[in-house]
Order: C-alpha cells, then sequence, then structure tokens
C-alpha cells in the first residue's frame, strides 16, 4: 500500500487517526490503530446487513447471498438483542425472519418503525410459509420493502436484496 506522510498527517489533524504529539514534533501513532484505521477505510464500501435468526432456521442462504453481493452480516437469535444491536451498528438493511407462531417479528418491525434512529432503514421480511393476507397488510403499515418466501433460488435472492439495497442509498 502506498501512503504519503502527508495522508497520514492529515487523518492525524482531521481527527480520524489516533495520535500522540512528540516533544521532537513527530507524531506516534500505535500499529492497532493504524490497522483498524486502514481496515475501516476498506470497509467503506460494504454495508451491514441485521438478519435475524433461530436455532430451526439459521438463514444460511440469505446470509451467504448478502456476502456474496459484499456486504457484511450482522446476526442476532433474539429480536429484543436486534434492536440494541441495531443501534450500535447501524445496519443498512433489516432481513426479519418471520415464523408463523411468532409475534417478536412484527413487534420488532413496529419498533424499528417508531426508533427515530432506525425509522427509515428497510425491512425485508422471509418465512417458510406464504403470507395471509392480513399478515401481507401489516407488512405493508410497517413499510417493508419485501416479503421472501423461503427457500428461494439464489437468483432471486441475490435480485431482491440488491433491490432493496440499491433503493436505500
Amino acid at each position: 500500500m502506498n501512503l504519503t506522510g502527508e495522508a497520514v498527517k492529515q487523518w492525524i489533524y482531521q481527527r480520524r487517526l489516533p495520535a500522540i504529539k512528540l516533544a521532537n514534533g513527530y507524531w506516534k501513532v500505535k500499529v492497532a490503530d493504524f490497522e483498524a484505521f486502514l481496515k475501516a477505510r476498506h470497509e467503506v464500501g460494504r454495508r451491514r446487513v441485521l438478519v435475524t435468526v433461530s436455532a430451526e432456521d439459521p438463514m444460511t442462504d440469505i446470509l451467504q447471498a448478502i456476502e456474496e453481493l459484499g456486504h457484511q452480516t450482522i446476526t442476532t437469535s433474539n429480536y429484543a438483542d436486534a434492536l440494541l444491536k441495531s443501534l450500535d451498528h447501524h445496519p443498512a438493511l433489516f432481513v426479519i425472519n418471520c415464523a408463523a407462531s411468532q409475534n417478536e417479528p412484527w413487534k420488532l418491525a413496529e419498533k424499528i418503525r417508531v426508533t427515530k434512529a432506525l425509522k427509515n432503514v428497510p425491512i425485508l421480511l422471509t418465512s417458510s410459509s406464504e403470507l395471509t393476507e392480513s399478515d401481507a397488510d401489516r407488512a405493508l403499515q410497517l413499510g417493508a420493502q419485501g416479503f421472501l418466501k423461503r427457500p428461494a433460488e439464489a437468483t432471486s435472492l441475490l435480485t431482491e436484496l440488491e433491490r432493496i439495497l440499491n433503493r436505500s442509498l
């Protein structure tokens, strides 16, 4: 990697790279800080996608598709934890697994829509069963950008994820 001293100084002056100014006028940067900074710069184009998974349905097909598109996945197995992680990681998309017998996915989607920092983040709902008419109405009211019946073909899965992520740019 080619870096100039001037570029590094600018990052330090802009407080993007932590450093300590020594008595002789030079800057001291910790190797770990520098590596973390470079890693963060490398991941600028990667977007975070929060996926709710369960022991019964690990959603490996969706996780692989997201990684294939070059984005980072954040997984959570519990809906309360999903909300907490989303506030820390600021995802570009929520993929929520809707089990037919559970109400938690709908509660999570409602919480996302009323949370100021998350209300504009797109939601993709997935389920292994068909969406009922009442569930479809509920999904529209919550502003979900899509619903995906699983298992889905890899191409349709990639197309749907790409469509939603590109719309939210």
